[in-house]
């Protein structure tokens, strides 16, 4: 309590300290409800940076993706490129004679061996390679049946997995953990028997 407050007091005037309280409590109201209505504007532009941020990533994803779709299309465009200055080059061989001949250097026939041995070894691999990705074909038909028939075997066994997963597991482990049982022994059994006891 301050001097003031204290010689008003003691003059008689009893609603000093009750007028300076609800002052301040007035002015904390204030103050609490400008530090509320800054929060909600706090969090109103929390929720738009979230926003551009989220907008900002989903923009950084779609500009890579279409990086990586033109840095593909760019290589297919510097193949293409070089394959029709090939096929230009090509065309341009050799000189035609005053016979109706073509007549080509020496160079320009070297090339064009080299292209043709070429040619004859992509065209062979190329051949093993179809008949690679058709037995691939077949295998890859053989081992979904397999998988298939294997699904339909054991689906008992996962159904009862889905209903009951405590008493399989249970039903699991005592089975592994109890000894192999002995069956009806075969005439190589008996004869392996008889060769360990000579």
């Amino acid at each position: 309590m301050t001097k003031l407050s204290q010689l008003m007091r003691a003059a008689g005037y009893t609603d000093v300290e009750r007028g300076e309280r609800d002052s301040t409590e007035e002015h904390l109201t204030v103050t609490q409800f400008k530090v509320q209505r800054e929060q909600e504007r706090l969090g109103s532009l929390s929720a738009k940076i979230d926003q551009k941020e989220q907008h900002l990533t989903q923009t950084s994803k779609a500009l890579s993706k279409k990086e990586k779709e033109l840095a593909v299309v760019q290589k297919k465009t510097v193949i293409i490129k070089d394959a029709l200055i090939h096929a230009q080059d090509v065309e341009s061989l050799g000189k035609r004679t005053l016979l109706g001949n073509y007549s080509l250097t020496e160079e320009e026939l070297s090339s064009q061996k080299k292209q043709a041995a070429h040619g004859y070894v992509v065209d062979v691999e190329n051949r093993q390679l179809k008949q690679q990705l058709a037995a691939a074909k077949r295998d890859c038909a053989e081992w979904q049946t397999r998988y298939r028939d294997l699904r339909n075997d054991v689906q008992p066994y996962l159904n009862a997995l889905l209903h009951a997963p405590e008493r399989v597991r249970n039903f699991l482990e005592n089975l592994l953990s109890q000894k192999p049982e002995r069956t009806a022994s075969s005439p190589k059994d008996r004869h392996h028997e008889q060769n360990a006891e000579l």
